[in-house]
């Protein structure tokens, strides 16, 4: 399954799709907090591991690890926008950048947001960005995040 996962070439991503391009359009409030540590003693890199689980385990290579933590990333985010646009950002998002499997991309994602939702449902945070360090399942993963917001400055805004 993990080796049908082939984008379609951009030159101007030259065929890397960032995390952040599912939410591009989601309106942080200009005073969102960025973190890549812990929060709280929870690291995402560590929570995302953890929920990419099934899928990432999936993967025969280095490369296919890579890609399908991408889609780990992309399901996560698209699990915190609202449920009615989810379905319909995944859809858009797999036929732009996949070139194969298409139905196939957009289940598997279909059922990560699921998990995501099911499981994951109080960490609200937004991935921005992220960083692999060395290959595979071993590799050092970093991660920019949103932090979420407090019951203060929710009360504030």
């Amino acid at each position: 399954m993990a080796k049908g996962f082939k984008k379609r070439k951009n030159p101007e991503k030259q065929g890397r799709l960032t995390a952040r391009d599912v939410v591009q359009k989601v309106n942080l409030p200009p005073q969102t907090k960025i973190v890549t540590g812990a929060v709280d003693g929870v690291k995402m890199a560590d929570v995302i591991r953890e929920f990419g689980e099934p899928l990432l385990n999936m993967a025969q290579s280095a490369e296919d690890w890579r890609n399908l933590l991408e889609l780990c990333i992309v399901a996560w985010n698209t699990a915190l926008l609202p449920e009615t646009e989810q379905r319909e950002r995944l859809a858009t998002l797999v036929r732009m950048t996949y070139t194969e499997n298409q139905q196939e991309i957009f289940n598997v994602l279909c059922e990560m947001t699921a998990r995501k939702n099911q499981l994951y449902a109080a960490n609200r945070r937004y991935i921005l960005n992220y960083e692999i360090s060395g290959s595979g399942p071993s590799a050092q993963l970093g991660i920019a995040s949103t932090l979420p917001e407090t019951p203060r400055e929710a009360n504030e805004g």
